[in-house]
C-alpha cells in the first residue's frame, strides 16, 4: 500500500453498488464491519458508521489508534436510508501510522425482516441510534417504528418499567426530558 514502506498510503477506498427492489420489505438493515484501523462507511454518499477516526476525515487523516480486528462492529440502519434500485456502499479505511504493516476491511449489509407479519405486532426504537452516548440530564427524542397487519392506535414508550409517554400518530415519537 504505497511505494515507500516508511510512508504508506494513509487511506484506502472501496465501494460496491447493489440493487434493492423493495427496501420496505425489511424493517431495518444490519451493518457489520471488521476493520484495521479506522473506518468510515457511507451509504449512498451519506456517512452511516464511523469508528476509530475523527468525523469528516481527510485522505491524510490517521486513525485514532492501532487496532487488530477481533470481532465485527454492528449498527442498524433504518430502511428509509435504502433506495429502491441502485444503492452504493462505500468504505474508507485509515491507517494509524505511516509504517503500518497491515490493512483490513470486511463489510456486510443485511436486510432484517419478519417473513410473515400476519398476527404479529413488531415495534422497535429507531432513534436514537444504537450505542448512542447521551449526556446525563439531556432531553432525548425517542422515535419508534411499528409494523403490523392491524391498525395501531398508539405507541407507548417505557424506561425502567415506567411510562415515558404516548404518541397516537406515526411517526411515533416523544421527548424524554432529563434522560
Amino acid at each position: 500500500f504505497g511505494p515507500n514502506s516508511a510512508d504508506k498510503y494513509v487511506t484506502t477506498y472501496a465501494r460496491k453498488t447493489f440493487t434493492v427492489t423493495n427496501p420496505s420489505a425489511f424493517t431495518n438493515y444490519l451493518l457489520e464491519v471488521l476493520r484495521d484501523d479506522g473506518v468510515v462507511i457511507y451509504l449512498n454518499g451519506e456517512p452511516v458508521f464511523t469508528n476509530n477516526i475523527t468525523a469528516n476525515p481527510g485522505y491524510r487523516t490517521y486513525a485514532s489508534d492501532s487496532v487488530e480486528p477481533d470481532s465485527y462492529l454492528n449498527t442498524t440502519i433504518p430502511a428509509s436510508k435504502i433506495r429502491a434500485g441502485a444503492n452504493t456502499l462505500a468504505a474508507e479505511v485509515h491507517q494509524s501510522t505511516p509504517n503500518s504493516s497491515d490493512l483490513m476491511i470486511d463489510v456486510a449489509l443485511s436486510g432484517v425482516s419478519v417473513s410473515n407479519v400476519a398476527g404479529f405486532n413488531i415495534a422497535y426504537i429507531s432513534s436514537p441510534k444504537d450505542r448512542s452516548v447521551i449526556a446525563p440530564n439531556t432531553a432525548v427524542t425517542l422515535s419508534g417504528m411499528v409494523r403490523s397487519a392491524q391498525t395501531v392506535s398508539q405507541v407507548e414508550f417505557f424506561g425502567d418499567n415506567l411510562s415515558l409517554g404516548v404518541d397516537t400518530t406515526a411517526p411515533y415519537q416523544i421527548s424524554w426530558p432529563g434522560a
